[in-house]
């Protein structure tokens, strides 16, 4: 299966999971995109402004990654401590825990994120 940008639902979302600010979401798989017999969830492509946050949140029956592709920030882990990443970085949230990330730099942070069940 392929989908492609034009078939992804855009969305702006204010204050993401608590968090400050906004971001820009580009849902390829989500509630409006579903793949019969596949464990995502929800994959989308992610656009933190500077000084926007995706706020710390639980996954208790899921998992999720990000995949940072520009800009560098902070990634918060379960246990509260906090991370640099940059383009490369790969983050995991697995079951029963949570996070959080952070944008605390000059340009966007743009990342890929991918929930599973």
């Amino acid at each position: 299966m392929i989908i492609n940008s034009s078939q992804a639902n855009t969305a702006v979302v204010e204050k993401p999971l608590g968090g400050v600010g906004q971001m820009d979401f580009q849902s390829y798989i989500g509630d409006d995109i579903k793949v019969a017999g596949s464990r995502f969830a929800m994959s989308a492509k992610i656009t933190l402004p500077p000084g926007s946050t995706v706020g710390y949140h639980m996954h208790p029956t899921d998992e999720e990654i990000y995949f940072i592709l520009e800009g560098t920030g902070s990634y918060v882990e379960n246990d509260k401590s906090e991370h640099p990443v940059s383009p490369g970085s790969l983050t995991l949230c697995p079951k029963g825990e949570g996070h959080a990330l952070i944008n605390n730099s000059q340009g966007p942070l743009v990342f890929l994120a991918f929930i599973a069940e």
